[in-house]
């Protein structure tokens, strides 16, 4: 069994009332905490405050030998689509690739949770997501859902979108979960 280290020092341990850690300050932490062989930094949220997006647009350049730099944050909510999510688009705007802010929801999630999926590849679970555009290029692009497959059953576009509005209208929130646009459910 090996063992993991998560550090929060530079988010949740600066919640203390009058404790406030300059862009420098984070950095000097990040390499110390490296330098004790910590595994995970989370560095801050960057949908939070300047800081902390400077923070993550000079991580790369930390030199961490050992650590991974963290975001606090989700990926994804049920209300947003995930180009439309602040989370996600906070990661992209701190200097995360929409790639690296995809795969922070998706493979790094499944493999801290030693899930089989995250990935496409032979063997793995079948639960994706087709777009209709790459959102590698373009992290709005992920509003473009053709279908998902889940647990081996394709649900095309206009199928997703009737179930969510159903869903939707049963908790009295007519559309709030319908993040389809109306040209993708008409092309099944």
């Amino acid at each position: 069994m090996q063992i993991h280290l998560f550090d929060t020092t530079l988010r949740d341990g600066t919640q203390s009332e009058g404790l406030s850690l300059s862009v420098e300050d984070k950095i000097k932490i990040s390499r110390l905490l490296d330098g004790f062989g910590i595994h995970y930094i989370e560095g801050g949220y960057p949908g939070s405050n300047p800081k902390d997006v400077e923070f993550f647009k000079r991580a790369p350049d930390l030199g961490l030998k050992q650590a991974k730099l963290t975001a606090f944050g989700s990926t994804r909510h049920a209300k947003h689509a995930a180009a439309d999510d602040p989370n996600m688009q906070a990661l992209v705007a701190a200097g995360l690739t929409p790639y690296e802010a995809l795969r922070t929801g998706t493979v790094e999630v499944a493999r801290f949770l030693g899930s089989n999926g995250g990935v496409v590849a032979a063997g793995k679970d079948a639960d994706l997501v087709l777009l209709d555009a790459n959102p590698l290029t373009d992290i709005s692009n992920s509003r473009r859902v053709h279908g998902v497959m889940l647990r081996g059953v394709w649900y095309p576009a206009r199928e997703l979108k009737e179930k969510l509005d159903r869903h939707a209208v049963k908790d009295g929130r007519q559309g709030a979960f319908a993040t389809v646009s109306p040209r993708q459910a008409s092309n099944p």
